[in-house]
């Protein structure tokens, strides 16, 4: 029996302006967009309807890198979980078969992002990989400066009775 657990849409909310944006990338909005905003308004020699239209063309997306942060406006993340289901077609129903159905549904899905000029990145030891991924997304600010030590690996593949 699967139990399913539902993590609340608001547990990232914490150090955010509105909910959505970080407060540095706030910040960085509010000091890229100033001073655009003063070049704008004393350089231009328009009238004020076109002075307006124009700094808004100007102030929007410089805004808008601000608050979204350079580093997540060039890149993002996203995860693809496979779950086997009962009407999928495997040889057999052992563990194996599983894997290896799960495992074309894997490739396929990286032949269409390859299609797409995506870049899909996989882990050497993807069990590092995911507990790794769930110290930062769990611990965001701490993550991103206290790395989890090496031996933590080493534990869960002693635990896991996995070895190289």
């Amino acid at each position: 029996m699967n139990e399913t657990y539902y993590i609340p849409t608001n547990f990232t909310d914490a150090g955010r302006v509105m909910g959505l944006f970080e407060i540095r990338n706030m910040v960085e909005a509010i000091l890229l967009t100033l001073p655009t905003l003063y070049l704008c308004i004393i350089l231009l020699p328009l009238s004020l309807t076109p002075k307006i239209m124009v700094t808004l063309t100007v102030i929007v997306p410089v805004g808008g890198f601000g608050l979204i942060g350079i580093s997540d406006a060039i890149r993002h993340r996203f995860f693809l979980i496979f779950q086997y289901e009962a009407q999928m077609k495997s040889k057999g129903h052992s563990v194996e078969a599983i894997i290896q159905r799960l495992n074309e549904e894997a490739d396929t899905a990286r032949r269409c992002l390859d299609l797409c000029e995506l870049e899909v990145l996989e882990p050497r030891f993807s069990d590092d990989f995911i507990l790794k991924l769930l110290y930062e997304i769990i611990n965001k600010r701490t993550g991103q400066r206290v790395k989890l030590p090496e031996g933590v690996f080493d534990m869960t593949t002693a635990i896991h009775g996995i070895y190289e």
